[in-house]
């Protein structure tokens, strides 16, 4: 059998621990993260016709609906009949000659941010330059609006939180084509926190010696964070949203939530989360209150050094950490198109108790 095996591609991350016959002996690659964590991306290349199965030997990364592939690492799909074994194993059948792209849930990288931007029409958003990150990847903030009340939105703190980054092109969508809400609200735009560990398929969860989303301190360690700081110096928010993904499966991670700010602030995201509630009752994604994680609860115990943190500083009346799943809790995974559905949702909600 001759199949090639490679990570060397935008998002790239996989291990190849040993080939035996028609398997092949996988491991997620944690590179300087403290913690292991599920993500993966790779590549495999047949050269003959081949069905071959790939097992994980490091934990369960594999959801319900199989594993996500793609033909050209931007569009991705679940095939579930032909590749589900379990919950750390897959198989697939290979034409000769085939290419394909594997991993944990849809990829999200700053080429399909490029494709979105260039579909959106021209003139509405202002793109600011704010430096280069740590590997001389260019920083960008995203504006649109002329009222005088601040909103700010964030992604991929975390690398691999890829279901966040298609929330985000819903909200951006919507205000795009919302001249009422552009005259309302200013929305600023920060859509890769990380953006060097998405291009490079980092886990990002839990780097050492912390993560992009524990940088939110008085020194911060990241150029991304500290941009965004110095972008922010003269300016006062009154909505500020950090757009996450949980843990991979299971229990409350299967369904939308706002991580809470300790209180007051959390009373004051009440009518918003109910409008919220009301407007997702009938979408392919819902979102209830009652699966909100209150601060003091579970692992929502501290909010130093959080994006939150940082946006009740600036003075942010409603802020929070949304937490977005990879897969969701129906028969039917979630979608880029249902995730920027309930993206635009949510700006909607939003903007309906702000204006």
């Amino acid at each position: 059998m001759s199949l090639t095996i490679t990570k060397d591609h935008p998002g790239g991350n996989i291990e190849l621990c040993g080939v035996k016959g028609d398997c092949y002996t996988l491991r997620t690659e944690r590179r300087d993260s403290t913690q292991w964590w599920f993500y993966f991306n790779f590549r495999a290349r047949a050269a003959q016709e081949c069905r071959v199965r790939f097992v994980f030997e490091d934990g369960e990364v594999i959801s319900r609906f199989g594993v996500c592939m793609s033909r050209n690492n931007l569009d991705w799909y679940y095939d579930t009949a032909h590749t589900w074994v379990d919950h750390r194993s897959f198989t697939y059948t290979f034409r000769a000659g085939e290419s394909v792209y594997f991993a944990f849930a849809p990829g999200y990288r700053t080429e399909n941010f490029e494709r979105f931007w260039a579909a959106l029409p021209t003139g509405r958003f202002q793109k600011r330059h704010l430096g280069q990150s740590e590997k001389g990847r260019d920083l960008f903030v995203y504006t649109i609006g002329s009222g005088e009340r601040q909103l700010i939105f964030t992604a991929r703190c975390h690398a691999c939180e890829s279901t966040a980054s298609y929330v985000l092109e819903g909200i951006m969508e919507y205000v795009s084509d919302c001249a009422a809400a552009c005259q309302a609200v200013s929305c600023h735009f920060f859509p890769f926190m990380d953006i060097d560990g998405v291009e490079e398929g980092d886990q990002g969860k839990g780097r050492s010696p912390h993560d992009h989303n524990r940088d939110f301190t008085e020194q911060p360690l990241y150029r991304s964070v500290r941009a965004l700081y110095a972008y922010s110096a003269d300016k006062s928010y009154l909505a500020g949203f950090d757009l996450h993904s949980p843990w991979r499966w299971g229990g409350g991670n299967d369904t939308v939530f706002f991580a809470l700010p300790p209180q007051p602030h959390a009373s004051r995201l009440e009518a918003f989360t109910a409008a919220l509630e009301a407007a997702t009752a009938g979408d392919s994604i819902r979102y209830h209150a009652r699966n909100n994680v209150a601060f003091g609860t579970s692992w929502n115990t501290t909010i130093r050094g959080l994006s939150k943190d940082f946006f009740l500083q600036k003075g942010a009346r409603l802020a929070g950490t949304v937490e977005i799943p990879y897969f969701g809790d129906t028969d039917t995974p979630y979608t880029p198109d249902t995730l920027r559905q309930f993206g635009r949702q949510f700006i909607k909600s939003l903007l309906s108790v702000l204006t």
